[in-house]
């Protein structure tokens, strides 16, 4: 018996720890056999674990070894494994598959506020949206539903995932930059995706680089007039490229 905040509290079956040991003693001079501390033995698994490791790191191989001859089973195997990442079920089912695939979009959102409304965003979502329709609601069904589907699909849904996987943000200018030549095979213009504004450029360049880039577009006159502005009219000047 114990007292809390609630109040009196009863928890039934507990042995004080000065009661422990002259009940094992009654216990042992009354022949009992076993004494009340006793724990009974946990009982052996019909299979030791280190064979179990065994023949599973076998059936694991052999696993490996067929599907290098059936494409089919494999890529199905891997969109499954996408789509618990990429979907957000992740703790549907669990998978033999140790390969991570980890969506950028929300680290994306963190650095860029704006970029919910832009096109890239749009066109995502929409992707997104398909694809969540035309799986099974339950994400135990995946890999049979992948498997039954063309080589096209399942393609097209790991093109999505791996898609939704890129991260090139960079913290600073120069340096290395790891996705120019994915994005040089995509031919990639960024003035179809992207469009100066306030909020996603003006607001954020520094005040000696808009009049930097004024001068050497329009003239030395038209920047000194630019920096004589307050920083809202600047902006606006700025966006219409006066």
């Amino acid at each position: 018996m114990s007292i809390d905040h609630a109040g009196l509290v009863i928890q039934r079956g507990m042995i004080r720890k000065a009661d422990q040991k002259s009940m094992a003693l009654t216990g042992a001079e009354g022949g009992a056999g076993t004494s009340a501390t006793s724990e009974v033995a946990p009982s052996r698994p019909d299979v030791p674990e280190s064979l179990m490791r065994n023949l599973t790191s076998h059936r694991t191989a052999a696993i490996q070894a067929a599907m290098l001859n059936q494409q089919n089973v494999t890529l199905a195997a891997l969109a499954t494994k996408f789509a618990q990442s990429i979907l957000g079920k992740y703790n549907q089912q669990s998978s033999p598959v140790k390969i991570s695939l980890t969506e950028s979009r929300s680290s994306l959102e963190k650095y860029a506020p704006t970029l919910a409304g832009s096109r890239a965003a749009t066109e995502l979502d929409s992707a997104r949206e398909a694809w969540k329709a035309r799986l099974p609601e339950n994400a135990n069904d995946w890999f049979d539903w992948f498997l039954n589907q063309g080589q096209d699909t399942v393609l097209g849904f790991l093109v999505f995932a791996t898609a939704n996987s890129i991260d090139a943000v960079k913290g600073q200018c120069g340096g290395k930059d790891d996705a120019a030549p994915i994005a040089k095979a995509l031919h990639l213009d960024m003035s179809d995706y992207w469009k100066p504004t306030p909020a996603s450029y003006f607001d954020l360049v520094p005040k000696a680089k808009l009049i930097a880039a004024v001068s050497e577009a329009s003239g030395p006159e038209h920047a000194e007039a630019i920096a004589k502005m307050k920083k809202g009219v600047r902006i606006i000047n700025c966006a219409r490229g006066g």
